[in-house]
């Protein structure tokens, strides 16, 4: 229990953010196929009756829009913040709101956690890392796949 704790205590911020709208995301899908199959409960079954009612293409596709347009919105967030990548936020960048009478808090004060500082110069500094997979060689990437066929 306490490697889960400190795990969690490990994640960023932001990466409870993703979290956080990952399940929103996983929610609606599985709300959509409640209400595609008509049921009150949702679907987890081996009953090929019930399968016959979740089209996975159509969540796929939504998935992908979802996700697609969440990272652009983030990104001009970052942009109109001044910043170039959402690593450059910090604690004191972002203010939430703590009830309805305006009560607003950064970050930094509501949960006592101040961010360390990430090295970060450039996006294409990243693209270039061969580490992060910027500098793909397709022509190898290629050969491999036939050579695996």
């Amino acid at each position: 229990m306490q490697e889960v704790f400190r795990i969690m205590k490990d994640i960023p911020w932001w990466g409870w953010i993703l979290i956080f709208l990952c399940i929103v995301a996983i929610a609606d899908i599985l709300f959509n196929i409640k209400h595609t199959i008509q049921h009150n409960f949702r679907v987890a079954t081996q009953n090929k009756w019930l399968q016959a009612g979740i089209n996975v293409k159509d969540k796929a596709i939504r998935t992908n829009f979802y996700f697609t347009k969440f990272r652009k919105e983030l990104l001009q967030i970052c942009h109109a913040s001044g910043y170039e990548h959402p690593c450059q936020f910090n604690t004191d960048d972002v203010d939430i709101n703590l009830s309805d009478k305006n009560l607003a808090k950064t970050l930094a004060t509501a949960f006592s956690y101040h961010k360390d500082k990430v090295n970060f110069t450039s996006v294409q500094e990243l693209l270039d890392c061969p580490h992060l997979g910027g500098n793909l060689n397709l022509k190898k990437m290629r050969k491999t796949e036939n050579a695996i066929d």
